[in-house]
């Protein structure tokens, strides 16, 4: 049963379009220009809504990433 729960949670938040999300959590791998072109934003806002990001090319998995404002 917990399986199925987990599935049916994935399902729901796979079919939200980008811009109802309000944050994404960094993955192995992620880049900042790839999840910018990836959820149809600018580098610069994502810094600029991102100010702990002191190094773009530098950014850690787990951690998550403010897209926009609520």
């Amino acid at each position: 049963m917990r399986n199925i729960l987990i599935f049916a949670s994935f399902l729901l938040v796979s079919g939200c379009s980008h811009k109802q999300l309000a944050s994404v959590q960094i993955k192995n791998g992620d880049t900042l220009s790839q999840l910018a072109v990836k959820h149809k934003i600018s580098q610069k806002k994502l810094r600029q809504l991102n100010p702990n990001i002191k190094n773009p090319d530098l950014i850690f998995r787990g951690k998550k990433l403010i897209l926009r404002k609520k």
